[in-house]
């Protein structure tokens, strides 16, 4: 009986071991991934790497400087395709997959201000590619790209079974 008993602990730890291992890994195949990052100002022939969210080297003190952040992005079969973008100073223009992105907040009414896009009708599963233009009015410059933060509906059916499965063994295991 003991030894029985033992046997079901173990093979009830590993399955909630394998359900959590398969959430993990669900969650990194649906996150979204950036690669092949560039920004350029309009006015140099030369592209540099960049990393979405951090500062770099602005344009001159007092005037208007384009710059222009390429990037690939994959998206996931299961996330939001609603984005929230953030320039400093300004974003100006959006093209995803080589269309231009027709929205109401862009171009941004105000600089230092989150914009929030709906790229559903622009995006597919997979690599996508994005072209954003921003103006910097010296300084240095960043732009910032997140999801907004609403859960896709297989992301919230993975978690609540997930969930389930861990109270049905806490129920099994102390009753």
């Amino acid at each position: 009986m003991i030894r029985r008993t033992i046997v079901l602990f173990w093979i009830e730890t590993l399955v909630l071991a394998g359900a959590v291992c398969v959430v993990v890994f669900l969650s990194d195949i649906l996150s979204v991934r950036y690669r092949n990052t560039l920004v350029q100002w309009q006015h140099e022939a030369t592209q540099s790497p960049y990393e979405i969210g951090k500062e770099f080297r602005g344009g001159p003190t007092g005037s208007v400087s384009v710059f222009v952040v390429t990037t690939e992005m994959f998206m996931p079969p299961i996330a939001s395709r609603t984005f929230i973008l953030r320039a400093d100073d300004k974003l100006m223009s959006l093209i995803a997959n080589g269309s231009p992105v027709v929205s109401p907040s862009l171009p941004a009414a105000a600089s230092h201000s989150n914009v929030s896009i709906d790229l559903s009708s622009y995006l597919h599963i997979g690599w996508n590619t994005l072209q954003i233009t921003s103006e910097d009015y010296g300084g240095s410059a960043k732009l910032s790209m997140w999801q907004d933060q609403q859960k896709p509906l297989g992301v919230l059916l993975i978690q609540g079974f997930v969930t389930l499965l861990g109270i049905v063994y806490v129920v099994r295991r102390f009753s």
